[in-house]
């Protein structure tokens, strides 16, 4: 029976249960053999059978360097997107922040990304709201990519009636902020 505790280790042959191998193996973070410690085999074994010790325990301490190695390559990675800063704006420069819009105006959304690799899925859903908060979806964007600013309007052919309004502002998928305003 073999075993593993820590950096100890163990190793034996299932037929005869003979001990192939005791004593310590370290790895660096990366996978890399930094020293063993221990016995090979039997001190009574003749050079040959010592030899094919070796080589066995050579690819052994290999094939666990390389298990760690692909463990640590394996890990998934997080986006660290992030949206520094949204306003709600009169014009697609971002230049005039608001919450208040006239019935003829066009909403603009700016928001600005930050560490945002090029997969970065942001999206804007513009809602109307009755007297009773119940939303009513107007417009929806997605837009993907790391270009910063991201720009989302929401126009209408005819005047926006008069009211409470919303723009809820998505993240890869997840509801990052939601900002309100009103049309008078």
């Amino acid at each position: 029976m073999c075993y593993t505790h820590g950096s100890s280790l163990a190793f034996c042959n299932p037929r005869s249960n003979s001990l192939l191998f005791a004593g310590s193996v370290e790895f660096t973070s990366c996978g890399a053999l930094v020293k063993t410690r221990g016995v090979l085999g039997k001190a009574n074994q003749s050079k040959r059978e010592n030899v094919l010790l070796n080589k066995r325990m050579v690819f052994i301490v290999m094939a666990l360097g390389m298990l760690v190695f692909a463990s640590l390559a394996c890990e998934t990675s997080v986006s660290t997107a992030g949206i520094s800063s949204a306003k709600l704006t009169t014009d697609s420069a971002g230049t005039a922040q608001t919450t208040t819009y006239t019935p003829d105006a066009t909403f603009y959304l700016v928001a600005e990304l930050a560490n945002a690799p090029s997969d970065t899925k942001v999206k804007a859903v513009w809602y109307a709201l009755d007297e009773a908060g119940a939303a009513t979806n107007l417009a929806e964007k997605e837009i993907v990519g790391s270009d910063s600013p991201v720009i989302f309007n929401a126009s209408n052919s005819n005047p926006w009636p008069a009211g409470k309004y919303k723009v809820e502002l998505y993240l890869n998928d997840k509801l990052n902020q939601t900002l309100e305003f009103t049309v008078q």
